[in-house]
């Protein structure tokens, strides 16, 4: 095998795990949210419920299939109907790229490229997963089973991730993984803090659930708890919790060094100013974060500006590890 057939190998295997990882983290990041939200369902007032789903649409900058989002807080019956058509639309929706299907199918296939390197085990599970997911509809798992659908859904979509985690060969195909894994988390977060803020102001201080729910989302409401204790639930502390805690796995800091440290793994042997250009795109916005843990925000414009460059960066780093690590291969 010459170099460049060898480089061409080596870039389709890196490709195919950077977006099969990001496609499993959005589809488990969709299904907890879809299951704090019928937790929500339960218990909540419709207005809150109503709020809610306004932050998973804001979150994924979406609107649902048919227009926008209106305000259905006022009729209970409608409100329920509506919340069929929604979670249809991030479930099932074969159009919306961020519905679960569409996750699991985009990772299917870029499994489908690299299952010499996956192995047996995952890629049964994902195929039967999609499988599955494309046999099922919303009129099938709506009733009393729509919560535990969406447990067994990002149980199974982390579940996949562990498997490659446990089985893989800690070499190249590996960290580019765990990279698509950190750059998805990184965006996912973002977009979703700065979506809390719009739709729940930090300055009210009678949203307690809505900033618990926000926790739950990002599989961190034991964490504050034991770090904040039973004290109530302050939304200015959530947002430094989720950006700046190095040791929370859904913070922005943490998927931000977690992507720096595979980027350098990625990069070792390599001097050309185009890697060392990734990597301090990357520095420079944990600087920004270690700005954000010592003085803290201001005032909210201040907090969704932060974040805006937080996910523009993030992108800029996704667009930049695609060229310089996939396509040069592909063009020789």
């Amino acid at each position: 095998m010459g170099a460049a057939q060898l480089n061409d190998m080596l870039a389709r295997s890196a490709h195919g795990l950077f977006w099969m990882s990001r496609y499993l983290e959005r589809a488990e990041y969709t299904s907890r949210l879809l299951t704090v939200q019928f937790d929500a369902l339960e218990d909540r007032a419709v207005r809150e419920i109503d709020r809610n789903w306004r932050r998973i649409y804001l979150s994924l900058a979406r609107s649902p299939v048919g227009g926008d989002l209106t305000d259905n807080s006022d009729d209970e019956d409608f409100m329920l109907m509506d919340s069929f058509t929604l979670a249809d639309d991030l479930t099932f929706e074969p159009s919306n790229p961020d519905s679960i299907m569409s996750c699991m199918y985009y990772a299917r296939e870029n499994a489908r490229q690299v299952r010499n390197v996956i192995g047996r085990q995952l890629w049964t599970r994902l195929n039967t997963a999609y499988l599955d997911l494309k046999n099922s509809g919303i009129t099938v798992i709506w009733g009393n089973h729509t919560k535990n659908f969406y447990h067994e859904t990002e149980d199974t979509a982390r579940t996949m991730s562990g498997i490659l985690e446990s089985t893989a060969y800690r070499d190249h195909g590996w960290h580019f993984f765990q990279l698509g894994r950190y750059v998805e988390r990184t965006q996912i977060i973002a977009a979703l803090l700065d979506a809390q803020i719009q739709v729940f102001p930090t300055n009210r201080q009678d949203q307690g659930p809505d900033w618990n729910s926000l926790l739950l989302a990002c599989n961190a409401q034991l964490a504050y708890r034991r770090r904040h204790s039973m004290l109530p639930t302050d939304p200015k502390k959530v947002l430094e919790f989720l950006i700046c805690n190095a040791s929370l796995s859904y913070s922005i800091r943490y998927s931000l060094d977690r992507t720096l440290e595979h980027l350098h793994e990625v990069s070792a042997d390599r001097d050309e100013l185009q890697f060392t250009e990734i990597n301090q795109q990357v520095e420079n916005v944990l600087q920004s974060v270690a700005q954000v843990s010592q003085s803290g925000f201001s005032t909210e414009p201040e907090m969704r500006e932060f974040l805006a460059n937080v996910l523009a960066q993030s992108r800029a780093t996704s667009d930049a590890i695609a060229i310089a690590y996939f396509d040069y291969g592909l063009e020789n």
